[in-house]
Parts: C-alpha cells; structure tokens; sequence
C-alpha cells in the first residue's frame, strides 16, 4: 500500500509540472502493481490494481477530482490498468 500511495505523490507531482502526460503517468501506477504482485501475490496485487485505477481516475482523468469518465479512451486505458495484476 505504501508503494502505492508513494507513487501517486510522485505522479501527482510530475503531472504538475507538466512534465508527463496521461499515458506515461499510468506507467507509474502499473510498475506499483508489478512491485505488489512480485513480492507479496496476488490478492494484494488485485487490491493494489483497483486502488491505483481509482486514484489514476481521481486526480489524472478529466473532469479531475471525481471518478467520473467522460472519455471512452480514458475509460479503455482504466479497465486494461484495472486487469495489470495478472
């Protein structure tokens, strides 16, 4: 949990700056996963998976600050990042 809630200070933090965009982002949540799923197996991988959807959704995915999704795009990049903890 503690990987996750790092990556996403780190992410929040890149996409202030606008230094990387939506796609690249993703890639930190998804290496937070892999991390979880490698170490400690797949029910924490599962949990990590959807924490990281929900938080990538909620601060990165227009309209920001909420889990709505107005963009199929965004909404296919969100379900095959939701299916990263096989």
């Amino acid at each position: 949990m503690g990987c996750c809630h790092n990556g996403n200070l780190h992410a929040h933090h890149l996409a202030h700056v606008n230094f990387f965009d939506q796609a690249s982002l993703i890639l930190v949540y998804l290496l937070g996963v892999v991390v979880i799923a490698a170490r400690y197996g797949k029910r924490p991988a599962i949990l990590s998976s959807i924490l990281s959807v929900l938080l990538f959704d909620f601060f990165f995915v227009p309209p920001r600050y909420s889990l709505e999704v107005t963009n199929p795009q965004d909404l296919i990049t969100l379900l095959l990042c939701s299916w990263s903890h096989y």
